[in-house]
């Protein structure tokens, strides 16, 4: 394990305080430390909360615009999972984010693309390429967790068992 993700691997990213958060090893990428979510009740299924934009970009339809929150199927309650505004490298060391934000207007629960289902399992992904670890001074390797470079989700449909991807939020 390099001195990077020694130290990003201290703790869990803020952005995950307000869930229960277990490491596991992921898809084997040394760059990307891999997190299950529970609600703090126990809880590991719920709905995503996120708003579908259009997109800019030639080619794509649209996105799921961040903050992404979870609802627990158990207990009702909401949690933010994502945000970039205050989670990731730029948000933490006071940089600009290219990220559009969703307006907050349409809410909507993400379905499974197989059968529709809106309650998923979670699992967190954030990645830390970071190479010029003296630059960031002392006050920035204590806070290494939470300058992940990029965020993403993996969701398993609760109903079905079908897994899709939702992020890939750069944050650096």
């Amino acid at each position: 394990m390099n001195r990077t993700m020694e130290l990003a691997s201290a703790r869990a990213p803020v952005a995950l305080h307000g869930v229960r958060a277990e490491r596991f090893d992921g898809d084997g990428d040394s760059a990307t430390l891999w997190y299950r979510i529970a609600c703090p009740c126990g809880g590991r299924r719920g709905a995503i909360l996120s708003e579908y934009l259009p997109s800019e970009m030639a080619g794509w339809e649209g996105f799921w615009a961040d903050p992404i929150g979870f609802r627990c199927a158990d207990c009702d309650r909401m949690r933010t999972l994502f945000d970039s505004a205050r989670h990731g490298y730029d948000a933490v060391l006071g940089g600009c984010n290219g990220n559009r934000q969703r307006t907050g207007e349409e809410e909507e629960e993400l379905p499974c693309p197989a059968c529709g289902g809106l309650r998923h399992g979670v699992a967190a992904a954030y990645r830390y390429d970071i190479d010029d670890l003296e630059s960031l001074g002392e006050d920035g390797l204590r806070q290494m967790p939470d300058l992940f470079t990029s965020a993403g989700f993996e969701l398993a449909c609760a109903d079905c068992g079908a897994k899709q991807w939702l992020g890939d939020w750069e944050t650096a």
